[in-house]
């Protein structure tokens, strides 16, 4: 509602929300890859099994790559989204651009971290024989290496927002080499 109704200008959209489209249509399409699994594998032991839970988060962990833009972004959205606040709450009724905001941008920050501890539970819960043990701890380890690249990519952000920062202050660059 916030885009359709023009409350704020496109770019103060995109810096707020960033790849957030992006990323709901990629956990979508994981929700559905993995509701039917999931459905099967509460029946029995050996159905839960079959599902290969652990092979879904393999074979999506270059999708999962969504998330760094997001996360990376989500310092500057918070404060974008705290200086647009007067315009944000036009949409009250819907959206506390003070209080509600700033949960929601954290959420898909907290999803990612809570997916390497939920892999871990399964695989502490397993069977030490299960067949699929070594899909589940290879699904951790995917989950584990998604979330060390949103951290990077995050440590990138920042030093890039540092470096820029002490560009606009440094007022003399004779003696100062630019990289």
């Amino acid at each position: 509602e916030v885009k359709m109704d023009q409350v704020v200008d496109a770019a103060t959209h995109a810096a707020i929300f960033s790849n957030l489209s992006a990323l709901l249509d990629f956990q979508r399409r994981f929700l559905i890859a993995v509701e039917g699994p999931l459905t099967a594998a509460a029946r029995s032991v050996p159905d839960s099994y079959a599902a290969h839970i652990g092979t879904l988060f393999t074979k999506a962990e270059a999708d999962f790559g969504v998330y760094e833009e997001f996360c990376a972004n989500h310092k500057h959205a918070n404060e974008v989204a705290e200086a647009s606040a007067v315009k944000l709450l036009e949409k009250a009724a819907i959206l506390d651009a003070r209080t509600q905001l700033p949960s929601f941008l954290i959420k898909p920050i907290q999803r990612i971290c809570k997916y390497p501890l939920l892999l871990r539970e399964l695989i502490k819960m397993s069977a030490a024989d299960a067949p699929d043990l070594e899909e589940l701890r290879a699904a951790e380890a995917a989950m584990k290496r998604v979330g060390d690249r949103v951290n990077e990519k995050q440590r990138r952000e920042e030093n890039r927002l540092i470096a820029a920062d002490l560009g606009e202050r440094v007022e003399e660059w004779k003696l100062v080499r630019r990289e």
